[in-house]
């Protein structure tokens, strides 16, 4: 029997599938001919549109509106979680500092760890504080930034060893390897772009979004903000976005001269 889950779509997402169904069923007395999976790509729905469909190919099209309604309102019942600020620099001290929360994470994980990281020079105590992690048997994901310096548009196979072996400067060569991705755009020479975004999540039911990249000076001296929300729905989200993006797995491991 298979186990409907709908906790990684975001409400809006959801509530828009339960509309176009609703209207379908009541505008058109569609009620016996089955939504396809063209009409339902028609819908709007964004990047996780084939996830969505999978997910409820479990449930009749007829069904979809009343099951979602109901998803929705005991997601609504739950107890919402507090947001618990973290600070860096100039601080009332009423907030918890960035440095002593990311350790505390990588600590008390489990199973799994997503990190994204624009830039981590320095930041060699974060980096011990996840390879701590890898040792421990928890799965470790990284999502790198690649650097498009000089006023370069394209980037070559070079430019990208050339990060990767940046990481492992900070990361080691004998603590395992973990999975490391990249956006591939940065290949195709279309935009002048990066990966900006500072998230981690926990155990798929912590998630950390702030401004402090993995520095030295961003843990240490500057006024960096986040917060952290224990919420398995928007962790699962933010995965879900990872997971649907433009990122191509490093499948090379440390590389001790640039391939070609």
């Amino acid at each position: 029997m298979s186990i409907l889950d709908l906790s990684s779509f975001n409400t809006q997402t959801l509530e828009s599938v339960a509309r176009q169904a609703r209207d379908r069923h009541k505008n058109h007395n569609t009620t016996s001919v089955p939504i396809t999976r063209t009409e339902f790509a028609s819908w709007g729905l964004g990047s996780k549109t084939n996830e969505l469909w999978e997910a409820l190919q479990p449930v009749p099209a007829i069904a979809w509106d009343p099951l979602i309604t109901a998803v929705l309102a005991e997601r609504r019942a739950l107890t919402h979680p507090v947001p618990e600020l973290v600070w860096t620099g100039a601080s009332t001290k009423q907030s918890r500092d960035t440095g002593v929360v990311l350790h505390d994470l990588f600590g008390t994980a489990q199973s799994h760890i997503l990190v994204s990281i624009y830039s981590h020079q320095g930041g060699k105590k974060l980096m011990n504080a996840l390879a701590t992690a890898k040792l421990r048997g928890v799965a470790v994901d990284i999502y790198l930034n690649i650097k498009q310096e000089g006023g370069k548009r394209q980037l070559t196979q070079d430019d990208i060893t050339n990060t990767i072996n940046t990481f492992y400067n900070d990361w080691g060569t004998t603590v395992p390897s973990p999975n490391l991705y990249y956006d591939h755009r940065a290949l195709e020479g279309k935009a002048f772009l990066d990966m900006h975004a500072k998230c981690i999540v926990i155990d798929q039911k912590t998630c950390f979004i702030g401004s402090a990249n993995f520095t030295d000076r961003a843990i240490n001296y500057n006024i960096e903000a986040g917060v952290i929300l224990h919420d398995p729905i928007f962790s699962n989200q933010v995965i879900g976005e990872f997971n649907a993006g433009p990122f191509t797995r490093w499948e090379h491991g440390y590389k001790n001269e640039s391939t070609t």
